[in-house]
């Protein structure tokens, strides 16, 4: 008889909630780069049984949760209210490969300490950008509001497998701002956890690397209202 794995859900939400951006100047790169709304989303603690028993019930052909009362899912609408990204615009893709040490020298003002097949140490974010003075100069400004937004894709919107790190083909979506801004980030971040989702529902699969905060709270959302007319 073969024993049931679950699957491990990777999510670091709750270090977002650890990192609050209050400097005007960083907040105004973030609205132009289009995660200023992302930026005041709580995170909240995964329900790991609850997502297990979600996975049980994905239908891989119709991207949908097949449920008793009938099926629910994550839409772009979900996507644009809860987190304020863009559904729409240019494609999220970018460069492979490059020279990543000097992509963080011009991006972010300085090299990590160990660049690991293009990924960093999402800890090593949070510590070196956090603070930031209020005097600060513009350029200390865009590299801080550059590790946030590759910190909240670290943690939650693409969380790589390792769980500590992310890679550095989204720092070189961050060139320009008003450009990520012209991205439609919200459709990749929905088409990501679909891909993960169906590879979730296989046999054998370990982990789930998604944006689980966006998918708990949307089907607890849709629990509750089911359970509402029902009792209506």
């Amino acid at each position: 008889m073969q024993i049931y794995k679950p699957v491990r859900f990777i999510e670091h939400g709750t270090r977002l909630n650890q990192w609050e951006v209050r400097h005007k100047g960083m907040l105004a790169l973030l609205q132009r780069s289009g995660f200023y709304h992302l930026s005041f989303l709580k995170r909240v603690q995964l329900d790991h049984a609850f997502l297990n028993a979600l996975v049980e019930r994905w239908r891989r052909e119709i991207q949908t949760f097949h449920l008793r009362f009938g099926e629910i899912t994550v839409l772009l609408k979900d996507v644009a209210i809860l987190t304020g990204l863009r559904v729409h615009g240019a494609p999220v893709t970018g460069p492979a490969n490059c020279n990543w040490e000097q992509l963080c020298t011009q991006l972010l003002g300085q090299e990590p300490p160990q660049i690991k097949g293009g990924s960093i140490n999402i800890a090593w974010l949070h510590d070196t950008f956090k603070t930031l003075p209020d005097g600060a100069n513009q350029s200390d400004v865009e590299y801080a509001a550059r590790a946030y937004i590759l910190y909240q894709i670290g943690c939650s919107l693409f969380p790589d497998p390792s769980g500590t790190r992310v890679h550095l083909r989204y720092l070189a979506l961050l060139r320009d701002f008003d450009a990520s801004g012209e991205m439609a980030w919200g459709a990749a971040v929905l088409a990501h956890l679909y891909r993960e989702l169906g590879k979730a529902s296989m046999k054998g699969k370990a982990n789930c690397c998604a944006f689980l905060t966006l998918l708990q709270v949307v089907c607890l959302l849709s629990f509750a209202e089911n359970f509402t007319l029902d009792a209506c």
